[in-house]
Parts: C-alpha cells; sequence; structure tokens
C-alpha cells in the first residue's frame, strides 16, 4: 500500500551524486516517499548561498510539493578535521578535528565545546539538521586505518569528557549528534570501507574502553548512534557485522546500554556489509536488529532494490511491521526536535541570511585559527631544542 511505503520511506537516509535536485533524487523523494538526505562534500558547490538554494532547500520544498507530511531530515559528515563535508573557503569553516582538540591542554573542554558549537551553528543556517559526530572511537591500535586523528584519543574517560563537551556545542547550535562508530572502531587494523574488521573483545573487554565514551554519552542524551560494520563473535557468535546484529543493537546498545533514542547505520555500500551480506539484505538485516534508519550513500539503484526489499520483507513477513511502526515513532520524534514541521520553516534568500553568514564565518574564522593554535604539541624534543 501507498501507507506502507511512505513509512518505509522513513527508515532510509540516502545521498547521491549530484549538486542539485536531478531526476534520481526526485524519484527517491516523490516515488520512494524517502524522507531523510545525506549531503557529502560532492553535493556543495559555490557559496554559501548558492549551496543552500542548490542542495538542501529544494529537495525540501520538492519534499512538500510531493505530499510529504514532515519536512525532510538533512544530515551531513561533519566531524570537523579529515572528515569536513561542509568545509570550504566559500562555505562551512575548517575547524580542527577531535584529536587536535584534545592536544589543546587546559582549553581542550571548552574549546571542544566552542568549535562544535560554532560548527552547529553554520549547519542550522543552511538548512542541515543532524550530523553524524562526535566520532567516539577509542583510537586504541596505532596502526588503525580509518579512525585515527578523528578520535579524540587512545584514553577511553578522555575520549567521553570530550564527545561529551561535542555533544554539548552541538546541542547548543542546534544540531543533532550522532555519536559514531557502536560498539568502537578504534582498536581494528582493517577499514571497513574495505573489508569486514574483527574485534575479538568479549563484552566486559568492551566495557572497559570500547564503551565507556558511549556509556557517557547516552547518559548526558546524546539522540543518536550510528552502528558501525566489525564483526563481534564473542558477542554474536558469527561473523555477523554489528550493524545487522540484534546481540549488538538490541542487546548491547539498547537493553544493556540503555539507549532509547535514534539508531543509524553506517553507510550499507561499505564493503564490510555489501561484499558479504548485500546491501539490499543488509537493510532488511539492520531493520531486523532494530535500527531505526538504514544509510545508503551512493548507489540510485541500489537504494530503489534495498527499498523495495524491505517492502518484500514485511509483506512476507521477515520483518515485523509492528516492530516498524514502534521505530517510526523514534524518528517522529527526532524529527520533531531537530527540524519542526512545515509551518516553522523559512526559506529565505536575500541579504539578511547573506549579512547573517558573513558575520559568523568571520567569528567562526578566529575560533578555528586559535584553536589550531592552541593544538600545536610537542611531541619529542630529545635534545632540548625548544624553545628556540
Amino acid at each position: 500500500s501507498d501507507d506502507l511505503k511512505r513509512q518505509i520511506g522513513q527508515h532510509f537516509v540516502l545521498g547521491f551524486h549530484s549538486y542539485h535536485l536531478d531526476d534520481n533524487v526526485k524519484a527517491l523523494i516523490r516515488d520512494y516517499h524517502v524522507a531523510n538526505i545525506i549531503l557529502m562534500k560532492r553535493n556543495i558547490q559555490g557559496n554559501i548561498l548558492t549551496a543552500i538554494w542548490i542542495a538542501s532547500w529544494p529537495m525540501t520544498l520538492f519534499a512538500k510539493e510531493s505530499g510529504h507530511q514532515v519536512p525532510l531530515l538533512i544530515g551531513i559528515d561533519q566531524e570537523n578535521g579529515l572528515v569536513s563535508a561542509f568545509s570550504s573557503p566559500s562555505t562551512g569553516t575548517q575547524f580542527p578535528g577531535a584529536m587536535a582538540l584534545a592536544a589543546c591542554g587546559d582549553e581542550a573542554v571548552c574549546m571542544t565545546e566552542r568549535v562544535y558549537q560554532a560548527a552547529a551553528q553554520e549547519l542550522r543556517l543552511a538548512g542541515i539538521h543532524w550530523t553524524y559526530a562526535p566520532v567516539a572511537d577509542v583510537n586504541s591500535d596505532s596502526k588503525n586505518p580509518v579512525i585515527g586523528v578523528r578520535s579524540f584519543g587512545d584514553d577511553p574517560y578522555r575520549v567521553a569528557t570530550l564527545t561529551a563537551a561535542a555533544l554539548r556545542g552541538l546541542e547548543a547550535g542546534g544540531i543533532a549528534a550522532c555519536a559514531k562508530h557502536f560498539p568502537g572502531h578504534g582498536d581494528t587494523a582493517i577499514d571497513s570501507h574495505l573489508a569486514l574488521p574483527e574485534i575479538t573483545k568479549s563484552e566486559e573487554e568492551l566495557k572497559q574502553t570500547e564503551l565507556v565514551p558511549f556509556k557517557t554519552l547516552i547518559a548526558a542524551g546524546v539522540p543518536s548512534v550510528m552502528t558501525g560494520h566489525m564483526a563481534l563473535p564473542r558477542l554474536t557468535g558469527n561473523d555477523t557485522p554489528s550493524s545487522l546484529s540484534r546481540a549488538v543493537t538490541t542487546g548491547l546498545l539498547r537493553q544493556n546500554l540503555g539507549f532509547s533514542g535514534l539508531v543509524v547505520t553506517d553507510c550499507l555500500e561499505m564493503n564490510a556489509v555489501a561484499m558479504g551480506w548485500g546491501i539490499e539484505e543488509g537493510a532488511v538485516r539492520a531493520l531486523q536488529a532494530d535500527a531505526d534508519v538504514v544509510m545508503i550513500c551512493h548507489t540510485f539503484e541500489r537504494q530503489k532494490e534495498a527499498i523495495d526489499n524491505v517492502y518484500n520483507a514485511i509483506l512476507r513477513d521477515r520483518l515485523d511491521h509492528d516492530a516498524l511502526l514502534k521505530s517510526g515513532t523514534r524518528i517522529a520524534a527526532f524529527k520533531e526536535r531537530y527540524v519542526g514541521r512545515w509551518e516553522s520553516l523559512s526559506f529565505t534568500h536575500d541579504s539578511t541570511l547573506k549579512a547573517r553568514w558573513d558575520e559568523l564565518k568571520a567569528s567562526n574564522l578566529t575560533l578555528s585559527d586559535d584553536a589550531y593554535r592552541r593544538s600545536i604539541t610537542v611531541v619529542k624534543d630529545k635534545h632540548h631544542l625548544l624553545p628556540l
């Protein structure tokens, strides 16, 4: 039924490759009722006004024309540092990443909160609601090929303190935070974009390191958590990626840690899922595990097939429709809090917006310069050559 298709569209966050509202994006919003969009750096073109009027607002207006009852939820990968989809000279400010902020000494907590609030204010002004940050991974393997300086460090309690500061900053700036990559991607030697990493720790061992920041963030009210694609055989009994595992999403995250907010998967087009389980089947398994939203960032055909596969899984009783409805209430509450309703949205394209942006960008460039200066660290001075 059309109602069922509309319900299913709430459970996907999808990306695209153009920097305008093309036919594929229109089809996803109009025909597949997709209600959540992720913007990537490839979608942000030109200056801030161009970016807003090409990327976020036209999609939202098209959703309204297509009969969506609530506005689109628009997310972005804006961790700061290496992963800064919104940052460029003509758009968002380039701020230091997590490990650089952690290096700011006694000012690290304050600076982290200020930087994340400033980044959030820019995103909010651009019509974005959700950032997939902070990174709550503890970088306990120094050879980790994918986390590294994206993490606040190798001390779980330090990471917990600084991710909590990041959460406060994002909330103050009006942006929904998303702690990632649950239950922790820091102790891996394989990039899950390329293959499936395996973590051989028990739950008790995870509690000593990986879970410390997540527990802190959950206690602090983090509104969403992203599940990563790592195998944890001592938790699951097999090599199922954590993002597709009920033992991880329901058992560990929701029941053991008491998280009642929104759960989104990392992108299912990453090889850790795509090569072993397939994107389409991965979408069903993630929702079976009690994820709320499935992320697929790139391929239009795979996105359509995944949505169709979820639809068929419900018809064949592979996926519990009542559970999906319950999940839908979490999504609705999340969107009510961070997006609002149609009547609360304002679409303006005038000198006022440009003036607000210019003032914010100037202030944030000063803050960014200060943060970068404070992050400069002497790692080794064996021969006592400093100060010069």
